[in-house]
């Protein structure tokens, strides 16, 4: 029985209020389906929403069968359904069972929901194309007439717009909320980040401040310096690098900050990490200027400190100021770039920067407080001698160059060190006899030497007159023919002359010495004379060749000394 007139006002009032009401699309289709069949009362209703070509049932009501909505499908143009989808034109079917459209799988859940005669009408989408199709069923034949048709499409087509309407509001709602959560983000950051400037200008550790935004990340976080050695680290380290981000000001690098996690930072946070890093580019940035500061105040000091002749009284007053205690037991360490034998005629390479501050952290973590400064080609270091055993202070130098060679991929180094400091006056002594024993240490075969003064002998005396340099250009141009000529062409110079002069000059002796035959041996002293230009037979000449050639003994020791 069909509906009066007021009763389908009531109805379309009731589900216009329905649909106003609701929260998103699938309660909007559900109301509309309820709508259209209280609106033609009739027992069944469903709406086919179009996705391209396939057509399927997106909300139904009144449906006997609960598989009817999951086994119904068209294709647009096929049966009815796919007809009114393909032509946008309202049908009406009188007697479903006589109906020539049908198709044979629809037609069995059709006929199982005892359907005979229906309205199917589009629903057009506002924008224009097709929202979907919407049906009204009833058990007996000819019961919707062309009338509940035309009304069925109108109520479609004002269907279309409230469906429209809900999508609309749910993309609006959609919008709000995702940049409600960017706005809740955003003030997050900017909380996160101004807690990081707050710690580190308030001087708290590195540490802390990693943390805090490694919680927020959820990412495991390496702070490293310039050397690649870990700073500070947080959470989970372990897991592979997602992200580095490259710490530097205009002139220098200060290290990177590298994110680990098993799977990659999204794009917030990823700038929130570069934002962050820039945070932590600053501080290491102040950090360094401190660091160069005390540098520059450091490196003045000690070069007064190390010249001969400096007031003392000044310097005990400087030295206060610093925070340094003078008569506190020191050693003056020369730590430089190790060459081998060909350090004899080149001069020494000049220490890095970097270098510096690899030597600088070895020794230090080993020995702290010790102050490094880059004084001509090396670093000078006061090393605290807690202990009077010499050999543990030797021990943990020679340990540290080897730590210092790591971090620095392989550079070898030297080192020389000097008499014990009890008061200022010890300084220069100390840093001639460090610097000595350095240049030895730099030509022996093998790098990571450290040579101390005790073991330098008569050449330790020399160091109190002459600089390494002078040594060096003492011993140079004499024996330089004979190193020259025994790297150049293999030749046994210098062995000849050692094993010459330490068997007094014997020539049977010297010649044994050197298994060779007497003649041999008078050949190559010949020819040591002519490369020399120098008589071996006189008395002040074999003195300088002697002493010379004790001191390339301690400058270029052999695998074999006692020819």
């Amino acid at each position: 029985m069909a509906l009066t007139t007021a009763g389908r006002l009531a109805v379309l009032h009731a589900c216009e209020h329905l649909v106003t009401e609701a929260e998103d699309v699938s309660e909007v289709l559900r109301h509309l389906v309820d709508g259209a069949r209280q609106l033609l009362n009739a027992p069944a209703s469903w709406l086919a929403t179009v996705d391209g070509d396939d057509m399927r049932n997106a909300a139904h009501s009144g449906l006997r069968s609960p598989e009817m909505p999951i086994r119904w499908s068209l294709k647009v143009g096929q049966g009815v359904g796919g007809t009114v989808a393909a032509t946008g034109q309202p049908t009406l079917i009188r007697d479903y069972r006589r109906d020539r459209r049908r198709v044979s799988h629809v037609k069995l859940i059709i006929d199982q929901e005892e359907l005979r005669s229906g309205a199917v009408v589009p629903v057009p989408a506002p924008a224009g194309g097709l929202l979907g199709v919407l049906y009204v069923g009833d058990h007996h034949p000819g019961r919707i007439t062309s009338d509940d048709v035309d009304l069925l499409a109108l109520f479609a087509r004002a269907a279309a717009v409230a469906v429209e309407r809900t999508h609309h509001c749910a993309a609006l709602l959609r919008l709000s909320e995702a940049r409600e959560r960017d706005a809740g983000n955003l003030r997050r950051k900017l909380l996160l980040l101004q807690q990081l400037a707050a710690f580190l200008l308030a001087g708290a550790d590195v540490q802390q401040a990693l943390s805090l935004l490694s919680a927020e990340l959820d990412t495991g976080l390496e702070l490293c310096d310039p050397l690649g050695r870990v700073v500070a680290r947080a959470g989970e380290t372990a897991a592979p690098a997602v992200m580095e981000h490259l710490l530097a000001t205009a002139d220098a690098s200060l290290g990177t900050l590298t994110a680990r996690r098993r799977t990659d930072l999204d794009e917030p946070g990823a700038q929130l990490l570069g934002v962050a890093g820039g945070i932590f580019a600053l501080q290491l940035s102040r950090r360094r200027e401190r660091y160069e500061t005390e540098q520059r105040l450091n490196r003045q000091f000690l070069i007064d400190l190390l010249r001969p002749g400096t007031d003392r009284c000044e310097l005990t007053a400087r030295a206060s100021l610093l925070g340094l205690d003078l008569e506190s037991p020191r050693a003056v360490c020369c730590v430089g770039i190790h060459v081998g034998p060909k350090a004899l005629s080149t001069r020494p390479p000049v220490l890095t920067r970097r270098a510096l501050e690899a030597v600088e952290d070895a020794v230090g973590r080993r020995f702290p407080k010790s102050i490094a400064i880059l004084h001509g080609a090396a670093a000078v270091i006061l090393v605290p001698q807690t202990r009077r055993d010499r050999g543990v202070l030797l021990e943990g130098l020679r340990a540290a160059l080897a730590d210092a060679t790591e971090m620095l991929k392989g550079m070898q180094l030297s080192a020389g060190l000097g008499a014990p400091c009890l008061n200022p006056d010890d300084y220069a002594g100390s840093y001639q006899d460090a610097a000595l024993a350095l240049e030895l240490a730099r030509c022996r075969q093998a790098g990571g030497v450290v040579l101390a003064r005790e073991q330098l002998g008569i050449y330790g005396m020399l160091a109190r007159s002459l600089d390494p340099e002078g040594i060096r250009s003492c011993i140079l141009p004499m024996l330089a023919p004979l190193l020259r000529s025994d790297e150049q062409r293999g030749t046994e110079h210098i062995r000849t002359l050692r094993a010459y002069l330490a068997h007094d000059r014997h020539l049977q002796r010297a010649a044994g010495a050197l298994h060779l035959h007497v003649n041999s041996l008078r050949y190559r002293l010949r020819r040591i004379e002519q490369l020399l230009d120098m008589d071996l037979h006189d008395p002040d000449n074999l003195f300088h060749l002697e002493l010379a050639v004790r001191i390339a003994e301690v400058l270029q020791p052999t695998s074999n000394q006692s020819p």
